[in-house]
């Protein structure tokens, strides 16, 4: 995955989003970014303590490439 980096972290509930301000340098961006990866979480049955890190060039994808990305790596985890 180039625009994602996935990872489970034991001993904690639900799922977490960083997009970091190297990634995205206005906010306004960001939290875009981090409404849409939550979007795509909300819809799937997500291992416990799944935290989503975005990577240089994730802003620039459109919706629909970002919910393809994030679903094969969740089925690479699960």
């Amino acid at each position: 995955m180039p625009h994602f980096y996935l990872s489970v972290a034991h001993e904690t509930k639900g799922y977490a989003v960083v997009v970091s301000k190297q990634v995205a340098r206005l906010s306004v961006t960001r939290h875009r970014l981090k409404r849409q990866i939550s979007a795509v979480m909300r819809a799937h049955k997500l291992p416990s303590g799944l935290i989503v890190f975005a990577r240089s060039g994730a802003p620039t994808l459109s919706f629909a490439q970002i919910r393809e990305e994030l679903e094969a790596g969740l089925k690479q985890i699960a």
